[in-house]
């Protein structure tokens, strides 16, 4: 059994690095999806399958039931106190759970998915599209618990790397489809095929961190317990997806095919900048649940504060570049989509906000605490409900994106205030005034090479602001901004990639 849930700077900088780097490459392989088929099928069918995909997306976490963290949970409880058999039986109750929970949610969703495309959306011509699509579920369940298990292991390069090939599988699927004109429903078909065909890779690398993983350890199954903290997990999920993707449905509901459509491009747009903090949470993740079982409260602060300035740092320059190029970058995708332009902007900022007070909601959760969780989404849902209903049928995708945004601002703060009372401790550094400072500076050299020239192609245009904006970012940083924690860390990964090329280059 290999595992690596050090808290250490070190450790930690090299799990996110990982991670980070292999959702760079899934998020470039999505976007030559997402490019290929904005320029093939029209945006009327890529919102049908865009809505096909957000019901699934919401379908998903009944079928999942939460097991996604549970395993997480109890395989690094397991892997922290060097018991592989604890590990494996988490990982084997997991995996044989999930396949029941998503094969039900699978039978009604097929079932229902007439009156879901027609009553509740007012959409009937995406009926087909979604019945398809559903047929995915399982796959999608399987793989990801699977990954969750590779993750609660803390070896985090296969989990990540596995999300590129999924992503590989979805476009090497899609472009026979796109090639032949064969339309949306067959470019389903295509979705559910690759599902199932990253099965099989997952498993391969599951043995790689653990070989015996298949062998069966039933009495180690700790079914009332993974279930206990699963099971809310689901809800916790739920209510988050209402606060972050209830946005994309309710517009689905008052809006048209079209807006429905150029609103995922505007989200697909925002997703680099989360990949910093989506990475640092899958890292942090497991390392909360083994500190927390240790006791030890000042560790879990100090890696707390760690991530936060890490998320925030790295993040801060995509989301300017988001806000400043808005148009130009959905400019790439077709005119059409540059009418996202203001609701893109306004997700930025709320995506930003977010990505600085992430790892909050994380410590609550991997503490054992999930029924807290699950109360702040809740509410902050109901938050969103409300908001939506009031602001989409009059502003439409701007309407979507400042309901969304509050509501994140709102559930952040309210995390925030949970962790000064539960744990007694605050994730904000006194040396992140240099980190915004450096912000403001490759802003103020940003904007007027974005704007004062007339640029010829969009694609230009962000090429070049986009560069000026991440080089003053990165002067500045390197100035003033770094700490001396994190001029180890960038010293340490330099010589760690001198001696890289060097053994390479020998025999």
């Amino acid at each position: 059994m290999r595992s690596d849930l050090g808290s250490g700077a070190g450790a930690m900088a090299r799990g996110a690095g990982v991670n980070l780097l292999g959702m760079g490459a899934t998020t470039v392989v999505g976007f030559v999806f997402a490019f290929a088929v904005t320029h093939v099928i029209s945006a009327h069918d890529f919102g049908l399958y865009s809505l096909a995909t957000s019901v699934l997306a919401l379908a998903f976490l009944p079928g999942l039931l939460g097991l996604d963290t549970g395993v997480i949970r109890f395989v690094a409880l397991g892997a922290g106190a060097k018991d592989e058999r604890r590990a494996r039986g988490a990982l084997q109750l997991a995996t044989v759970l999930v396949v029941f929970t998503s094969g039900a949610v699978t039978v009604l969703l097929w079932k229902y998915a007439s009156w879901i495309a027609g009553s509740v959306f007012d959409k009937p011509d995406a009926t087909d599209v979604l019945k398809i699509v559903a047929l995915s579920l399982p796959g999608i369940a399987v793989g990801r618990v699977i990954v969750s298990s590779i993750r609660g292991f803390g070896v985090m390069t296969s989990a990540a790397w596995l999300g590129t090939i999924q992503r590989i599988f979805d476009l090497t699927a899609a472009l026979p489809v796109l090639a032949l004109g064969l339309g949306v429903n067959a470019l389903a078909w295509a979705s559910v095929v690759s599902a199932y065909a990253s099965i099989p890779v997952a498993i391969a690398l599951l043995l790689r961190v653990d070989p015996r993983a298949l062998r069966p350890a039933a009495d180690m199954w700790p079914l009332r317990r993974m279930v206990t903290f699963s099971v809310p997990q689901t809800f916790t999920v739920i209510f988050f997806l209402g606060v972050a993707r209830l946005d994309i449905l309710m517009l689905g509901r008052f809006g048209t095919a079209s807006e429905v459509g150029i609103y995922a491009i505007a989200l697909a747009v925002v997703l680099p900048a989360t990949l910093v903090s989506t990475s640092i949470g899958q890292m942090f993740s497991p390392r909360v649940a083994a500190e927390h079982a240790h006791g030890d409260r000042r560790t879990l602060e100090e890696m707390l504060r760690r991530v936060t300035y890490w998320n925030t740092a790295a993040s801060l320059p995509f989301f300017a570049a988001i806000a400043i190029l808005a148009e130009p970058i959905l400019g790439l995708f077709g005119p059409v989509y540059t009418a996202g332009a203001t609701a893109l902007v306004i997700l930025a900022a709320g995506r930003l906000f977010h990505t600085a007070a992430g790892p909050l909601g994380v410590l609550i959760n991997m503490s054992g605490r999930p029924y807290i969780t699950m109360l702040n989404n809740m509410s902050v849902t109901m938050l969103n409900i409300g908001l939506g209903w009031a602001l989409i049928p009059r502003y439409g995708m701007t309407g979507a994106a400042l309901s969304a945004t509050i509501s994140l601002v709102v559930l952040n703060l309210v995390n925030l205030v949970e962790v000064r009372v539960i744990f007694g401790i605050f994730p904000f550094r006194r040396d992140s005034v240099g980190m915004f400072a450096s912000a403001a500076f490759a802003i103020a050299v940003a904007v007027p090479i974005a704007f004062l020239p007339a640029w010829p192609i969009p694609l230009l245009q962000v090429i070049v602001a986009g560069a000026a904006l991440f080089g003053a970012y990165g002067l500045a940083m390197k100035g003033f901004g770094l700490t001396g924690e994190d001029r180890a860390l960038l010293s340490h990964g330099r010589a760690r990639l001198t001696r890289r090329r060097v053994n390479f280059g020998r025999p």
